[in-house]
Protein backbone atom coordinates (compact mmCIF):
# COMPACT_ATOMS: atom_id res chain seq x y z
CA UNK A 1 0.00 0.00 0.00
CA UNK A 2 2.91 2.39 0.98
CA UNK A 3 4.72 1.88 -2.26
CA UNK A 4 1.43 2.82 -4.16
CA UNK A 5 0.38 5.84 -2.26
CA UNK A 6 4.02 6.53 -3.17
CA UNK A 7 3.77 6.00 -6.92
CA UNK A 8 0.17 8.01 -7.26
CA UNK A 9 2.00 11.06 -5.65
CA UNK A 10 5.24 11.25 -7.95
CA UNK A 11 2.49 10.85 -10.81
CA UNK A 12 0.60 14.01 -9.40
CA UNK A 13 3.77 16.16 -9.12
CA UNK A 14 4.76 14.82 -12.84
CA UNK A 15 1.20 16.54 -13.88
CA UNK A 16 2.08 19.58 -12.07
CA UNK A 17 5.07 20.15 -13.55
CA UNK A 18 3.57 19.47 -16.68
CA UNK A 19 0.92 22.31 -16.08
CA UNK A 20 3.62 24.89 -14.51
CA UNK A 21 5.24 24.35 -17.81
CA UNK A 22 2.78 25.14 -19.69
CA UNK A 23 1.91 28.27 -17.88
CA UNK A 24 5.13 29.64 -18.44
CA UNK A 25 5.25 29.24 -21.97
CA UNK A 26 1.36 30.71 -22.02
CA UNK A 27 2.96 33.96 -20.13
CA UNK A 28 6.10 33.90 -22.48
CA UNK A 29 3.70 33.72 -25.51
CA UNK A 30 1.51 36.10 -24.43
CA UNK A 31 4.40 38.91 -22.99
CA UNK A 32 3.92 41.12 -26.10
CA UNK A 33 0.14 41.75 -24.88
CA UNK A 34 -1.57 42.21 -28.45
CA UNK A 35 -4.18 44.32 -27.42
CA UNK A 36 -6.45 43.64 -30.19
CA UNK A 37 -6.46 39.75 -29.62
CA UNK A 38 -7.05 40.49 -25.89
CA UNK A 39 -10.09 43.36 -26.79
CA UNK A 40 -11.70 40.22 -29.03
CA UNK A 41 -11.08 37.57 -26.33
CA UNK A 42 -12.27 39.31 -23.16
CA UNK A 43 -15.84 38.24 -23.36
CA UNK A 44 -14.64 34.56 -22.45
CA UNK A 45 -10.81 35.22 -20.52
CA UNK A 46 -11.47 31.76 -18.74
CA UNK A 47 -12.11 29.93 -22.38
CA UNK A 48 -8.95 31.90 -23.59
CA UNK A 49 -7.18 30.93 -20.36
CA UNK A 50 -7.89 27.30 -20.71
CA UNK A 51 -6.83 27.44 -24.59
CA UNK A 52 -3.34 28.77 -23.90
CA UNK A 53 -2.70 26.20 -21.29
CA UNK A 54 -3.50 23.48 -22.95
CA UNK A 55 -1.84 24.42 -26.04
CA UNK A 56 1.69 25.81 -24.24
CA UNK A 57 1.35 22.38 -22.76
CA UNK A 58 1.54 20.31 -26.47
CA UNK A 59 3.99 23.10 -27.48
CA UNK A 60 6.18 22.65 -24.61
CA UNK A 61 6.36 19.07 -24.19
CA UNK A 62 4.51 17.52 -27.28
CA UNK A 63 5.82 18.93 -30.29
CA UNK A 64 5.74 16.25 -32.36
CA UNK A 65 2.12 15.52 -31.50
CA UNK A 66 1.72 19.24 -32.37
CA UNK A 67 2.90 19.03 -35.91
CA UNK A 68 1.21 16.00 -36.66
CA UNK A 69 -2.18 17.78 -35.25
CA UNK A 70 -1.51 20.95 -37.18
CA UNK A 71 -0.38 18.80 -40.29
CA UNK A 72 -4.30 17.03 -40.05
CA UNK A 73 -5.68 20.10 -40.29
CA UNK A 74 -4.12 21.49 -42.87
CA UNK A 75 -4.84 18.51 -44.96
CA UNK A 76 -8.80 18.00 -43.73
CA UNK A 77 -8.96 21.96 -44.14
CA UNK A 78 -10.68 22.41 -40.44
CA UNK A 79 -10.31 25.64 -39.12
CA UNK A 80 -11.03 23.88 -35.47
CA UNK A 81 -7.85 24.76 -32.74
CA UNK A 82 -5.49 22.10 -32.47
CA UNK A 83 -5.82 22.08 -28.56
CA UNK A 84 -9.60 20.98 -29.07
CA UNK A 85 -8.80 18.77 -31.78
CA UNK A 86 -6.36 17.20 -29.54
CA UNK A 87 -8.28 17.19 -26.03
CA UNK A 88 -9.47 13.81 -25.52
CA UNK A 89 -6.03 12.29 -27.26
CA UNK A 90 -3.79 14.64 -24.95
CA UNK A 91 -5.01 12.78 -22.09
CA UNK A 92 -4.56 9.49 -23.35
CA UNK A 93 -1.11 10.40 -24.03
CA UNK A 94 -0.24 11.51 -20.44
CA UNK A 95 -1.80 9.03 -19.17
CA UNK A 96 0.65 6.41 -21.02
CA UNK A 97 3.52 8.70 -20.57
CA UNK A 98 2.60 8.63 -16.82
CA UNK A 99 1.89 4.98 -15.98
CA UNK A 100 1.39 5.51 -12.12
CA UNK A 101 -1.08 7.97 -13.23
CA UNK A 102 -3.07 5.29 -15.52
CA UNK A 103 -2.77 3.04 -12.97
CA UNK A 104 -4.70 5.47 -10.39
CA UNK A 105 -7.35 5.94 -13.04
CA UNK A 106 -7.64 2.78 -13.87
CA UNK A 107 -7.93 1.42 -9.93
CA UNK A 108 -10.36 3.99 -9.51
CA UNK A 109 -12.79 2.56 -11.55
CA UNK A 110 -11.78 -0.90 -10.39
CA UNK A 111 -12.53 0.10 -6.78
CA UNK A 112 -15.98 1.94 -7.93
CA UNK A 113 -17.19 -1.48 -9.83
CA UNK A 114 -16.33 -3.76 -6.65
CA UNK A 115 -17.79 -1.39 -3.97
CA UNK A 116 -21.32 -1.87 -6.29
CA UNK A 117 -21.33 -5.59 -6.65
CA UNK A 118 -20.46 -5.65 -3.05
CA UNK A 119 -23.53 -3.81 -2.32
CA UNK A 120 -25.83 -5.30 -4.59
CA UNK A 121 -24.62 -8.76 -2.90
CA UNK A 122 -25.56 -7.10 0.51
CA UNK A 123 -28.35 -6.49 -0.63
CA UNK A 124 -29.69 -9.46 -1.84
CA UNK A 125 -28.21 -11.26 1.67
CA UNK A 126 -30.60 -8.95 3.61
CA UNK A 127 -33.41 -9.05 1.76
CA UNK A 128 -33.60 -12.96 1.87
CA UNK A 129 -31.98 -13.09 5.56
CA UNK A 130 -34.90 -13.76 8.25
CA UNK A 131 -37.70 -10.74 8.21
CA UNK A 132 -37.93 -11.13 11.59
CA UNK A 133 -34.40 -10.78 12.32
CA UNK A 134 -34.48 -6.85 13.08
CA UNK A 135 -37.83 -7.07 14.78
CA UNK A 136 -36.97 -9.09 17.27
CA UNK A 137 -34.79 -6.98 18.03
CA UNK A 138 -37.18 -4.13 18.55
CA UNK A 139 -39.24 -5.86 20.41
CA UNK A 140 -41.31 -2.54 21.71
CA UNK A 141 -42.33 -1.98 17.95
CA UNK A 142 -44.08 -5.42 17.65
CA UNK A 143 -47.63 -5.09 17.91
CA UNK A 144 -49.50 -6.87 20.67
CA UNK A 145 -52.76 -7.88 21.38
CA UNK A 146 -52.46 -5.16 24.22
CA UNK A 147 -51.23 -2.55 21.54
CA UNK A 148 -53.83 -3.74 18.79
CA UNK A 149 -56.59 -1.74 17.22
CA UNK A 150 -58.43 -3.03 19.45
CA UNK A 151 -56.99 -0.41 21.80
CA UNK A 152 -58.57 2.10 19.74
CA UNK A 153 -62.33 1.06 19.64
CA UNK A 154 -64.88 1.48 22.14
CA UNK A 155 -65.82 -1.03 24.76
CA UNK A 156 -69.09 -1.47 22.98
CA UNK A 157 -66.98 -2.47 20.03
CA UNK A 158 -64.81 -4.49 21.17
CA UNK A 159 -67.87 -6.45 22.44
CA UNK A 160 -68.66 -7.37 19.26
CA UNK A 161 -65.27 -8.91 17.87
CA UNK A 162 -67.13 -11.87 16.13
CA UNK A 163 -69.96 -10.00 14.05
CA UNK A 164 -70.71 -11.77 10.93
CA UNK A 165 -68.90 -11.13 8.09
CA UNK A 166 -71.11 -9.49 6.65
CA UNK A 167 -71.20 -6.91 8.68
CA UNK A 168 -68.61 -4.76 10.17
CA UNK A 169 -67.25 -4.84 13.87
CA UNK A 170 -65.56 -1.62 13.72
CA UNK A 171 -66.31 1.16 10.83
CA UNK A 172 -63.01 3.61 10.72
CA UNK A 173 -63.66 7.64 10.08
CA UNK A 174 -62.36 8.63 7.19
CA UNK A 175 -60.97 11.84 8.61
CA UNK A 176 -59.46 9.86 11.08
CA UNK A 177 -57.87 7.92 8.40
CA UNK A 178 -56.84 10.67 6.85
CA UNK A 179 -54.39 12.20 9.54
CA UNK A 180 -51.04 10.36 8.74
CA UNK A 181 -50.15 10.41 12.42
CA UNK A 182 -53.33 8.12 12.94
CA UNK A 183 -52.69 6.21 10.17
CA UNK A 184 -49.23 5.48 11.10
CA UNK A 185 -49.28 4.98 14.39
CA UNK A 186 -52.65 2.24 13.68
CA UNK A 187 -51.73 0.39 10.90
CA UNK A 188 -48.23 0.18 10.34
CA UNK A 189 -44.80 -0.15 12.10
CA UNK A 190 -41.79 1.13 10.04
CA UNK A 191 -38.76 -0.24 10.41
CA UNK A 192 -35.31 1.41 11.34
CA UNK A 193 -33.58 0.73 7.80
CA UNK A 194 -35.93 2.52 6.04
CA UNK A 195 -38.62 5.84 6.04
CA UNK A 196 -42.14 6.79 4.74
CA UNK A 197 -43.86 10.16 4.84
CA UNK A 198 -47.28 11.61 4.42
CA UNK A 199 -46.92 11.90 0.41
CA UNK A 200 -46.85 7.94 -0.13
CA UNK A 201 -48.57 6.86 2.49
CA UNK A 202 -52.34 8.91 2.13
CA UNK A 203 -55.21 6.43 3.08
CA UNK A 204 -57.42 8.33 0.35
CA UNK A 205 -54.73 7.65 -2.25
CA UNK A 206 -54.48 4.21 -1.28
CA UNK A 207 -58.67 3.50 -1.28
CA UNK A 208 -58.94 5.00 -4.23
CA UNK A 209 -56.90 2.38 -5.83
CA UNK A 210 -58.99 0.13 -7.92
CA UNK A 211 -58.08 -3.52 -6.58
CA UNK A 212 -60.97 -4.98 -8.01
CA UNK A 213 -60.20 -8.43 -10.17
CA UNK A 214 -62.27 -8.94 -13.06
CA UNK A 215 -62.66 -12.22 -13.56
CA UNK A 216 -64.21 -12.15 -16.99
CA UNK A 217 -61.36 -11.09 -19.32
CA UNK A 218 -60.42 -12.89 -22.04
CA UNK A 219 -57.11 -14.28 -20.73
CA UNK A 220 -57.70 -17.75 -19.75
CA UNK A 221 -55.91 -19.32 -17.15
CA UNK A 222 -55.07 -18.84 -13.23
CA UNK A 223 -54.96 -15.07 -12.15
CA UNK A 224 -54.14 -15.82 -8.46
CA UNK A 225 -50.29 -17.24 -7.94
CA UNK A 226 -49.34 -18.41 -4.47
CA UNK A 227 -45.81 -19.77 -3.83
CA UNK A 228 -42.93 -19.46 -0.81
CA UNK A 229 -39.89 -18.18 -1.24
CA UNK A 230 -39.10 -19.30 2.28
CA UNK A 231 -40.84 -23.41 1.93
CA UNK A 232 -38.85 -24.38 4.62
CA UNK A 233 -40.76 -22.21 7.74
CA UNK A 234 -42.51 -24.59 10.08
CA UNK A 235 -44.51 -24.52 12.74
CA UNK A 236 -44.37 -25.50 16.41
CA UNK A 237 -45.86 -29.29 15.44
CA UNK A 238 -44.31 -29.49 12.14
CA UNK A 239 -43.17 -32.29 11.05
CA UNK A 240 -39.98 -32.74 9.16
CA UNK A 241 -40.25 -33.59 5.81
CA UNK A 242 -43.79 -33.22 5.26
CA UNK A 243 -44.12 -29.82 3.58
CA UNK A 244 -47.92 -29.97 3.81
CA UNK A 245 -47.32 -29.28 7.56
CA UNK A 246 -45.32 -25.83 7.17
CA UNK A 247 -46.16 -22.87 4.87
CA UNK A 248 -47.04 -24.84 2.32
CA UNK A 249 -49.90 -26.30 3.41
CA UNK A 250 -50.83 -23.18 4.99
CA UNK A 251 -50.75 -22.16 1.08
CA UNK A 252 -52.48 -25.24 0.08
CA UNK A 253 -55.19 -24.64 2.40
CA UNK A 254 -55.66 -21.02 1.03
CA UNK A 255 -55.53 -22.23 -2.76
CA UNK A 256 -58.45 -24.36 -1.93
CA UNK A 257 -60.67 -22.12 0.03
CA UNK A 258 -60.06 -19.28 -3.11
CA UNK A 259 -61.12 -21.97 -5.48
CA UNK A 260 -64.26 -22.73 -3.60
CA UNK A 261 -64.91 -18.56 -3.60
CA UNK A 262 -64.92 -18.55 -8.00
CA UNK A 263 -60.91 -17.75 -8.24
CA UNK A 264 -58.46 -19.59 -10.65
CA UNK A 265 -55.33 -20.70 -8.26
CA UNK A 266 -52.28 -21.60 -9.25
CA UNK A 267 -50.34 -22.58 -6.24
CA UNK A 268 -46.62 -23.20 -6.58
CA UNK A 269 -44.21 -25.30 -4.48
CA UNK A 270 -41.03 -24.47 -5.70
CA UNK A 271 -38.20 -24.53 -2.74
CA UNK A 272 -35.53 -21.57 -2.85
CA UNK A 273 -34.09 -21.54 0.65
CA UNK A 274 -33.19 -25.12 1.03
CA UNK A 275 -29.27 -24.37 0.48
CA UNK A 276 -29.07 -20.81 1.04
CA UNK A 277 -31.81 -18.66 2.60
CA UNK A 278 -30.23 -15.32 2.24
CA UNK A 279 -30.39 -15.86 -2.02
CA UNK A 280 -33.86 -17.11 -1.66
CA UNK A 281 -35.57 -14.38 -3.22
CA UNK A 282 -33.04 -13.84 -5.95
CA UNK A 283 -33.31 -17.49 -6.35
CA UNK A 284 -36.96 -17.79 -6.71
CA UNK A 285 -37.15 -14.69 -9.65
CA UNK A 286 -36.39 -17.23 -12.61
CA UNK A 287 -39.06 -19.32 -11.76
CA UNK A 288 -41.60 -16.61 -11.18
CA UNK A 289 -40.71 -15.29 -14.42
CA UNK A 290 -40.92 -18.19 -15.78
CA UNK A 291 -44.52 -19.03 -14.34
CA UNK A 292 -45.74 -15.55 -15.21
CA UNK A 293 -44.81 -16.24 -18.94
CA UNK A 294 -46.71 -19.34 -19.25
CA UNK A 295 -49.78 -18.20 -17.16
CA UNK A 296 -50.25 -14.01 -18.38
CA UNK A 297 -53.70 -13.99 -17.13
CA UNK A 298 -52.06 -13.97 -13.10
CA UNK A 299 -52.82 -10.66 -11.45
CA UNK A 300 -52.67 -11.31 -7.98
CA UNK A 301 -49.06 -13.09 -6.32
CA UNK A 302 -49.28 -14.18 -2.71
CA UNK A 303 -46.39 -15.31 -0.78
CA UNK A 304 -46.48 -17.02 2.35
CA UNK A 305 -44.47 -16.89 5.10
CA UNK A 306 -44.23 -17.26 8.61
CA UNK A 307 -42.75 -14.92 11.27
CA UNK A 308 -40.13 -15.71 14.13
CA UNK A 309 -40.48 -14.45 17.09
CA UNK A 310 -39.25 -14.76 20.91
CA UNK A 311 -40.11 -18.64 21.73
CA UNK A 312 -42.23 -16.79 24.78
CA UNK A 313 -44.54 -15.40 22.45
CA UNK A 314 -47.92 -16.61 20.99
CA UNK A 315 -49.29 -14.88 17.91
CA UNK A 316 -52.81 -16.01 18.66
CA UNK A 317 -56.60 -14.67 18.62
CA UNK A 318 -59.84 -15.86 18.76
CA UNK A 319 -62.44 -15.76 15.73
CA UNK A 320 -65.76 -17.36 15.78
CA UNK A 321 -64.60 -19.69 18.59
CA UNK A 322 -61.15 -20.54 16.63
CA UNK A 323 -57.96 -20.36 17.85
CA UNK A 324 -56.00 -18.20 14.84
CA UNK A 325 -52.61 -17.38 13.89
CA UNK A 326 -52.23 -13.76 13.69
CA UNK A 327 -50.88 -12.61 10.00
CA UNK A 328 -49.16 -9.92 8.86
CA UNK A 329 -48.59 -7.98 5.74
CA UNK A 330 -45.38 -6.87 4.70
CA UNK A 331 -44.61 -4.36 2.01
CA UNK A 332 -40.92 -3.23 0.68
CA UNK A 333 -39.87 -0.31 -0.13
CA UNK A 334 -36.98 -0.63 -2.49
CA UNK A 335 -35.47 2.32 -0.24
CA UNK A 336 -32.99 2.56 2.95
CA UNK A 337 -32.54 5.28 5.09
CA UNK A 338 -28.73 4.51 4.77
CA UNK A 339 -29.20 4.29 0.59
CA UNK A 340 -31.67 6.05 -0.19
CA UNK A 341 -33.39 4.65 -3.21
CA UNK A 342 -32.04 1.21 -4.22
CA UNK A 343 -31.65 1.29 -8.12
CA UNK A 344 -30.70 -2.64 -7.70
CA UNK A 345 -34.27 -3.21 -6.55
CA UNK A 346 -36.78 -0.81 -8.83
CA UNK A 347 -40.27 -1.63 -8.54
CA UNK A 348 -43.07 0.20 -10.37
CA UNK A 349 -45.73 -1.24 -8.05
CA UNK A 350 -44.68 0.28 -4.50
CA UNK A 351 -47.44 2.21 -4.39
CA UNK A 352 -50.26 -0.12 -5.97
CA UNK A 353 -48.24 -2.82 -3.56
CA UNK A 354 -49.32 -0.31 -0.36
CA UNK A 355 -52.63 0.27 -1.31
CA UNK A 356 -53.46 -2.93 -1.68
CA UNK A 357 -51.83 -4.27 1.68
CA UNK A 358 -53.94 -1.14 3.01
CA UNK A 359 -57.02 -1.83 1.50
CA UNK A 360 -57.12 -5.78 2.99
CA UNK A 361 -55.67 -4.06 6.26
CA UNK A 362 -58.84 -2.12 6.83
CA UNK A 363 -61.08 -5.47 5.67
CA UNK A 364 -59.67 -7.48 8.40
CA UNK A 365 -59.69 -4.19 11.48
CA UNK A 366 -63.30 -3.77 10.37
CA UNK A 367 -64.35 -7.30 10.43
CA UNK A 368 -61.69 -9.56 12.21
CA UNK A 369 -60.55 -6.95 14.73
CA UNK A 370 -56.63 -8.27 16.49
CA UNK A 371 -56.08 -10.87 13.58
CA UNK A 372 -53.85 -8.79 11.59
CA UNK A 373 -51.03 -7.06 13.39
CA UNK A 374 -49.40 -4.12 11.64
CA UNK A 375 -48.04 -3.73 8.08
CA UNK A 376 -44.66 -3.96 8.43
CA UNK A 377 -42.70 -1.76 5.98
CA UNK A 378 -39.23 -2.30 5.82
CA UNK A 379 -36.55 -1.19 2.99
CA UNK A 380 -36.02 -3.75 0.05
CA UNK A 381 -38.06 -5.04 -2.68
CA UNK A 382 -38.85 -8.74 -1.67
CA UNK A 383 -39.69 -9.72 -5.81
CA UNK A 384 -43.05 -8.03 -5.35
CA UNK A 385 -42.45 -5.81 -8.29
CA UNK A 386 -44.10 -8.53 -10.98
CA UNK A 387 -47.83 -7.70 -10.62
CA UNK A 388 -49.30 -4.32 -8.93
CA UNK A 389 -51.34 -6.37 -6.57
CA UNK A 390 -48.33 -8.39 -5.00
CA UNK A 391 -48.30 -9.59 -1.23
CA UNK A 392 -46.20 -11.08 1.33
CA UNK A 393 -47.94 -12.52 4.49
CA UNK A 394 -46.42 -13.83 7.74
CA UNK A 395 -48.79 -15.94 9.04
CA UNK A 396 -48.40 -16.86 12.39
CA UNK A 397 -44.69 -17.71 13.84
CA UNK A 398 -42.62 -20.67 14.79
CA UNK A 399 -44.40 -20.70 18.17
CA UNK A 400 -47.88 -21.27 16.52
CA UNK A 401 -49.82 -24.45 15.65
CA UNK A 402 -50.38 -25.53 12.44
CA UNK A 403 -53.98 -26.00 12.87
CA UNK A 404 -53.76 -22.35 14.15
CA UNK A 405 -51.83 -21.37 10.44
CA UNK A 406 -54.34 -23.47 8.48
CA UNK A 407 -57.57 -21.77 10.39
CA UNK A 408 -56.38 -18.12 9.70
CA UNK A 409 -56.81 -19.04 6.10
CA UNK A 410 -60.74 -18.95 6.71
CA UNK A 411 -60.87 -15.31 7.31
CA UNK A 412 -57.83 -14.72 5.04
CA UNK A 413 -59.63 -16.23 2.22
CA UNK A 414 -62.88 -13.51 2.78
CA UNK A 415 -60.57 -10.39 3.50
CA UNK A 416 -59.45 -11.09 -0.03
CA UNK A 417 -61.97 -12.21 -1.71
CA UNK A 418 -63.96 -8.59 -0.42
CA UNK A 419 -61.37 -6.31 -1.61
CA UNK A 420 -61.03 -8.03 -5.16
CA UNK A 421 -64.47 -8.22 -5.51
CA UNK A 422 -64.91 -4.29 -5.03
CA UNK A 423 -67.14 -5.17 -1.77
CA UNK A 424 -66.74 -1.37 -0.16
Amino acid sequence: MGQNRREKKIGIILLSILILSGCFYAVQETSDFRFSEVVIRDIRPAVYLEEMLQEGIMKTHLPSFMYLLEKENSISGTDQPVHMTAADTLMNVILQSVPVVAYAEDEREYETQIEDANAYEAILQNEGADEEAERTEETPMIITPEQDIVDHMTEENAEHETETENEPAIEFAKEDLQDFTYLLGNFYTVDKTTNIDAAQLSAVQMLEKDMHLDLQTKESGPKILIYHTHSQEGYADSIPGDEMTTVVGVGARLTELLTEAGYEVLHHRGRYDVENRDYAYANAEPALEAILTEHPGIEIIIDIHRDGVAENRRLVTEVDGKQMAQFMLFNGLSRTTKLGNIEYLPNPYIEDNLAFAFQLQLKSAEYYPNLARKIYLKGYRYNMHYRPRSLLVEVGAQTNTLEEALNTMEPLSNIIDMVLSGEK
